[in-house]
């Protein structure tokens, strides 16, 4: 995938699940391959916590993993936030990690 490893970034996308074909298709004709995709299950109860932080309890949520090398994460990074409202409370969570 790349000569320096220091390159890659892990990348984790947390949103709603009807987004999931989307973004998959945005990372597919980004150039990412082997992207993961799990289902997970909310766990925050709606109470004084999370309307004080206005978060709004969703129960599923799908959870993209991939592998990307670090300045196409950024550009992803970037359409998250721009086409799919990410910067937006409770449209979705993404982030990277360096490998």
């Amino acid at each position: 995938m790349a000569n320096n490893l220091s390159e890659l970034q892990y990348l984790t996308i947390v949103c709603n699940p009807n987004q999931k074909e989307k973004i998959q298709g945005m990372l597919i004709k980004n150039g990412v391959r082997g992207i993961n995709v799990v289902y997970g299950k909310g766990s925050i109860n709606k109470g004084f916590l999370a309307q004080a932080l206005g978060f709004e309890t969703e129960a599923q949520k799908a959870v993209i993993t991939c592998l990307t090398l670090i300045d196409n994460a950024k550009e992803i990074l970037k359409i998250l936030q721009d086409e799919f409202n990410f910067l937006k409370q409770n449209t979705g969570i993404a982030f990277t990690i360096p490998i």
